[in-house]
Order: structure tokens, then sequence, then C-alpha cells
């Protein structure tokens, strides 16, 4: 599911510390601020909660370790520890006809190479509308 939200998404957490762009507005005593729609940007504030697996992953010096981050390089963390693993393609932008947003991506590895060329689609939207457009579904048990 963070996957989906990271890569299914052109809102934007900004750190007060980062605030460059004068789209996004800066209000006093806020430490993050967003840029695009506030229902994507929830999103991202979900992936932030939620956080990777293994959120010490991204953490490579002790200069970079959590007490020492400021706001603008915490503030999309865990967004960017989901899409550095993806290439993004091509993306259907929401439409209230369809109901969902698409983005095909293709996996990358560490060498920032696609992993074996395959693609993925991922789609985020009401789940009555992606529902009536599945043929299958995975079960908890992995089962197909």
């Amino acid at each position: 599911a963070n996957v989906i939200m990271t890569l299914c998404n052109d809102a934007r957490l900004i750190g007060n510390d980062d605030i460059a762009d004068e789209r996004a507005t800066k209000r006093d005593g806020e430490q993050f601020t967003i840029e695009g729609e506030p229902t994507e940007a929830s999103l991202l504030c979900l992936v932030e909660k939620l956080g990777p697996i293994d959120t010490a992953a991204d953490f490579t010096t002790d200069t970079d370790s959590p007490e020492r981050l400021n706001p603008s390089s915490i503030a999309s963390r865990n967004n960017r520890h989901f899409a550095k693993n993806y290439d993004r393609y091509a993306t259907l932008e929401f439409d209230r006809k369809r109901k969902s947003m698409s983005v095909l991506c293709s996996p990358i590895d560490e060498a920032r190479t696609s992993t074996d060329g395959s693609c993925q689609l991922f789609v985020k939207g009401a789940p009555n509308s992606l529902l009536q457009r599945c043929n299958k579904a995975k079960l908890r048990n992995g089962e197909v």
C-alpha cells in the first residue's frame, strides 16, 4: 500500500527550511507544508507515519541520524524510500469517470537499472470502481 500511495501521487511534503517555491506557503509555527492536492498530500503523510519496513536503512552516516535531520530532509524520507525502487514511465491522471489514478512503473535495482524490463501498473482510486475491474483477487494467505 505504501508503494501505491507514493507512486500514484503528484503532491509533495516540504519541510519549512526547504520552501523555495512560491506555490507553497509557510505558515508561522508549522514545521511542514504541502504542495498539491490535500487528499494526495494526506496519503504521503500516511506513508511517512507508517514508514518503510526498515526505517534505519536510509541513514548511512552518523551525521544522518534521525536526531540531526532537519524538516526538509525528513519531510518525505519514507516516500523517497519507496520511490527510489521504481522508474515511473507513464501516468494516467485521476479522472472522475474512471475514479482512479494509474502509473506505469518498472522496478529498479541498486545500480539504478531495470531489474528485468517488466512493468507494473499501480492504481489508486475508489474501491467500488477498482473492484469492478478486477477478475482475480489475492487472499491474505497469498493464494490468487
